[in-house]
């Protein structure tokens, strides 16, 4: 992601999107590498940490979820969290779901593809040769 979109969510999401070392805390990859996804998906990521964020204020939760990882992985959102409930859970699971539609590269429409054995979600413009995977029938 550039760095200009991930400014913009560390600075409106401080609480959820942690910055440097924390002491008596092991590194997470988040910490180490940040947003490990395209730009495609900066507007998804930042509703969901709108929800995610609104959620915790008004549920309570001290302290509150905080970002561990956030990267791309068989073609899809992965959004892992310290500190959730079940309500941001199923935030997150909606998210990585909808991924599944949306162009990583530009935020356009999407289908999950494979090109090379690497699954990706791309619109037609970004597909570069990759096939679309076939849905389950069921």
């Amino acid at each position: 992601m550039r760095t200009e979109l991930a400014e913009k969510l560390f600075n409106d999401f401080p609480a959820l999107f942690p910055r440097g070392k924390q002491e008596g805390r092991p590194q997470d990859p988040f910490r180490l590498f940040g947003f490990e996804v395209l730009d495609g998906w900066y507007d998804l990521i930042y509703g969901l940490a709108t929800s995610i964020t609104a959620h915790a204020e008004q549920a309570g939760l001290q302290p509150g979820p905080q970002v561990a990882q956030v990267k791309e992985k068989f073609g899809t959102l992965r959004f892992y969290l310290d500190g959730a409930d079940d309500t941001i859970e199923d935030l997150v699971q909606a998210a990585e779901r909808a991924s599944e539609n949306i162009c990583e590269q530009c935020g356009q429409p999407g289908q999950l593809r494979v090109f090379n054995d690497w699954y990706l979600t791309r619109c037609e413009i970004h597909a570069k040769g990759a096939v679309v995977v076939p849905t389950d029938p069921a």
